[in-house]
């Protein structure tokens, strides 16, 4: 009876190392994971951003994103994590404004109202004027702008969206044209 126990509790653990690595290759991929989102937050920030229109909800739908990246990892297919994030930002943004009831209202952040007082003030009206235009433009729109108005190439752009790079030219070429109409 003792043998029968014994051999029994010797089978619930690794018997050589190479077992034992099998249970902590699991860890190993989470770190990995984890520092890839952990690489990529400023850009999901700059993308958030071309989504609401102050930094701190733009902070939380980073947040959510990547709680939910974290959550879903198993169904990462491979390719660029950027692009499989930023879509489940589209979703989580998507699902918010189905959520809404109320008009969704311009929101200046602290740092806009700080501009309102400066004594150039002309330049913080055009600069509402501006956030103005932005949100009142399709949602596509709003990404390429802001993403090509934060540095990115035509290619990274493409890259991000997951569309070509001339669609992205010619998108952000109306888009200009759109943004231009607005502020007229």
């Amino acid at each position: 009876m003792a043998d029968q126990l014994g051999a029994g509790w010797n089978n619930n653990f690794p018997s050589s190392r190479n077992e034992f690595s099998f249970f902590t290759l699991g860890n190993l991929k989470l770190k990995a994971f984890q520092d890839e989102l952990v690489q990529i937050i400023p850009e999901l920030r700059v993308y958030a951003r071309s989504r609401v229109t102050n930094q701190a909800d733009a902070d939380d739908l980073v947040q959510k994103a990547l709680v939910r990246a974290l959550e879903k990892r198993s169904q990462f297919k491979g390719g660029k994590l950027i692009a499989w994030v930023i879509s489940i930002m589209k979703n989580i943004w998507v699902d918010d404004i189905r959520k809404m009831t109320a008009q969704i209202k311009l929101v200046f952040s602290d740092e806009d109202e700080d501009l309102a007082t400066d004594p150039r003030q002309e330049i913080a009206v055009r600069l509402s004027e501006v956030n103005n235009a932005l949100v009142q433009l399709a949602e596509n729109c709003r990404e390429i702008l802001v993403l090509f108005g934060g540095g990115y190439t035509y290619d990274e752009i493409g890259d991000k969206l997951t569309i070509p790079k001339g669609t992205v030219m010619s998108r952000l070429s109306r888009c200009r044209n759109h943004l231009t109409e607005k502020l007229a």
